[in-house]
């Protein structure tokens, strides 16, 4: 009898109840997988939270409707890491290191580890998106009422399942040292192409004052070549 006869005959037999809790045993597992993880879980959570101190209150200036723009980049920022790294980067490690083939092994209902991983990266979004809205009523006063609030809380929850998908890709095709690169790398392109750590405005003008600067340091040698030669 194969592995996946065995499997589908284990979790046939059982009851509702008992489905249930083997669906919630794995989202428990998975949790506790993350939570014990210190050094993906903090920066995940906290990292978008102070690039919006510095990037909203302290580099803002009190403009408040830039800091609410600065709250929507930073949302975007928060929904890629618990896709890209905690879904697709661990699914990576795990298929390297054989655990997946230890789970097909395990009378447990299909899908439950894809939907614990996908509930996971979309507590993660929600504790990111709720810290964020608290940060933008407080300390900016970001003219953001409760209704939007509201809106941008779900869409950074269910804006994590896109990402989650990447991962999935990733984590699937690449090893656990290759995957965490492509994610790095995708992240990074994405936050940038967003403009999470800068608005393309602010960009653009920083660009525009460091060429007007180096052509007026220029200017006046090249002036002085230019009489030299006549």
């Amino acid at each position: 009898m194969s592995v996946e006869t065995m499997t589908n005959y284990s979790t046939s037999s059982l009851t509702g109840s008992r489905l249930l809790a083997a669906y919630l045993g794995d989202i428990r597992i998975e949790l506790t997988k993350i939570t014990r993880t210190p050094a993906f879980f903090v920066p995940t959570l906290f990292f978008p939270a102070m690039f919006y101190v510095l990037f909203g209150v302290l580099m803002g200036g009190g403009d408040a409707q830039g800091a609410l723009h600065t709250f929507v980049r930073m949302g975007v920022f928060g929904t890629m890491a618990p896709g890209l790294f905690g879904f697709g980067v661990s699914l990576a490690f795990e298929r390297e290191y054989g655990q997946l083939i230890f789970k097909q092994a395990l009378p447990t209902p299909p899908g439950s580890y894809l939907l614990a991983r996908m509930l996971m990266a979309m507590l993660f979004a929600s504790v990111i998106a709720v810290i964020l809205i608290v940060l933008a009523l407080t300390l900016t006063h970001a003219p953001l009422t409760p209704m939007a609030a509201v809106r941008v809380f779900f869409v950074e929850v269910l804006g994590v399942l896109p990402f989650c998908a990447i991962g999935l890709f990733v984590g699937a095709l690449a090893s656990g040292q290759a995957a965490q690169v492509a994610a790095v790398l995708q992240k990074a392109g994405e936050a940038v192409k967003a403009g999470d750590y800068l608005s393309a405005k602010t960009a653009l003008q920083g660009v525009q004052e460091r060429i007007t600067r180096a052509m007026s340091a220029l200017g006046p040698p090249a002036a002085q070549s230019s009489r030299r030669a006549r």
